[in-house]
């Protein structure tokens, strides 16, 4: 269960939403409770599922911790690892590591697995819940891999486990007898990587392709589908590999120079290389450039994007969906910013932040600021919402699935935080419980998490009308 997290970043701005016109969207707006927590309760985090309309509870009593699920309980443990619950990705199974007598076990959907003396979080899953693995610790010091119920062999340490997008392979970096090896299920290669040095393995997307980077001393070797590369001076980053698992690539230094390596040979070299990745429809590499403190982008072999001096590396992803088209920040100045959108550039504010794309590909949004103490909230170059001494989570911004409204979370001063819909605002959340986020249910219908001062958590709904 893994999950790329955005860090959450805040803009202290102003909220005077001048609206030139009558509003085009009213809101109505249902609370679902989902449970309620306790102040014991407050080391455990809430697991909420990506559709965002499940919850798992962790509440300890002092005692013993009653695991509820969707506001019904649903098992007790003596003790529940804490932030090891989570929803697999299609939200329909809740897996946590839970203590019971002198095992710990992983349970699914409230049902314990077997136990051992120890169970290490985390644990990946499949898509559905269907396949498991994990790193089991048994009362020797003894450390092994359980996937789908089978036991790997034994080692002293064991890292980075990862299970193929599909679900059929396992691989992961053990140490035995102080030897270290790179486990694909159950088929172990013996490197010289010392003790204590990084080691990691990665899938392509659809697990035909595996990768292992690892540190001998003050080198950097690879090992892709069994073939050694290396030795590199260092990389930037891991080893990436086409969806489709035709190529791969990563930034290594050789010589002294940084280069930009496909397949094991160097394809371009600068002073500096990052954000190494393929896009899609069609396979093509991206990656950026810099020279004389010049970054470039560059998608297939062409330079599609140049940064001037200071900028900074261009957002991880400034493709949209389609991967068919590019935005990104830049300047002519430390107080002339703007946003480039398809090779154009928008207006001039003195900041601007990464901008994000619709799930359809045809809009684009970001927030900015004219003087340094307003935000302002920009869609296809129209500035929304003017927003005065308010705190703006920027990573909240969303489009819904259809691109036709937009909502995110901001606090004016002396309020609680609030949700906006198409610069409407929408329900005062008391609290907002990690985890929470928007989501949209469809093109019209959006949801976020909220709790109060008693600990019950809830669900507002959020219908978007004509107004």
């Amino acid at each position: 269960m893994q999950r790329i997290i955005a860090p959450l970043i805040f803009l202290l701005a102003s909220i005077a939403v001048a609206q030139t016109s009558q509003p085009t969207v009213k809101l109505a707006v249902t609370t679902q409770p989902l449970g309620q927590s306790n102040k014991l309760s407050a080391k455990f985090k809430l697991a909420v599922s990506r559709d965002n309309k499940r919850l798992g509870l962790f509440l300890f009593d002092g005692q013993q911790v009653a695991v509820i699920l969707d506001g019904k309980p649903l098992a007790t443990h003596e003790w529940v690892v804490p932030n090891s619950g989570d929803f697999t990705e299609d939200s329909k199974t809740l897996v946590y590591i839970a203590q019971q007598g002198p095992e710990m076990a992983v349970c699914v959907n409230g049902k314990p697995l077997k136990g051992y003396y120890e169970v290490l979080p985390p644990v990946a899953a499949s898509v559905d819940g269907s396949h498991l693995a994990y790193v089991a610790r048994e009362k020797t010091g003894k450390r092994l891999v359980v996937f789908d119920g089978v036991e790997s062999a034994r080692f002293d340490e064991i890292s980075s486990l990862v299970l193929s997008q599909d679900a059929k392979r396992i691989a992961y970096i053990g140490r035995r007898d102080g030897v270290t090896f790179l486990v694909d299920g159950t088929t172990e290669t013996r490197v010289d990587s010392k003790p204590f040095d990084p080691a990691i393995a990665r899938f392509g997307a659809e697990g035909k392709r595996l990768a292992f980077m690892y540190e001998v001393g003050s080198k950097v070797y690879l090992r892709v589908d069994g073939q050694p590369f290396g030795p590199y001076e260092g990389v930037r980053g891991n080893p990436v590999i086409a969806y489709d698992g035709t190529h791969w690539a990563i930034a290594a230094k050789l010589d002294g120079k940084w280069s930009a390596t496909e397949d094991g040979k160097p394809i371009a070299t600068a002073d500096d290389i990052a954000m190494m990745g393929y896009l899609e429809n069609p396979i093509r590499l991206r990656y950026v450039t810099l020279n004389d403190k010049v970054q470039r982008m560059v998608i297939d072999g062409k330079v599609v994007a140049t940064l001037p001096e200071g900028v900074g590396f261009l957002p991880i992803s400034p493709h949209s969906p389609d991967y068919q088209r590019l935005a990104y920040p830049s300047r002519h100045s430390t107080d002339e910013q703007f946003i480039v959108v398809d090779g154009k550039e928008q207006a001039t504010f003195k900041r601007v932040v990464p901008p994000i794309f619709s799930k359809d590909s045809k809009h684009v949004g970001y927030i900015a600021s004219k003087t340094g103490n307003d935000v302002q909230i920009v869609v296809d170059g129209v500035i929304i919402a003017a927003l005065d001494n308010a705190a703006v989570s920027i990573d909240s911004l969303i489009f819904s699935p259809d691109g036709k409204h937009v909502a995110w979370l901001a606090t004016p001063a002396g309020q609680k935080p609030g949700l906006y819909v198409d610069n409407v605002r929408g329900p005062s959340l008391p609290e907002m419980p990690k985890g929470s986020r928007i989501t949209f249910d469809d093109d019209a219908t959006l949801r976020i998490l909220a709790s109060d001062n008693d600990y019950n958590v809830f669900t507002y709904v959020v219908k978007i009308q004509p107004n």
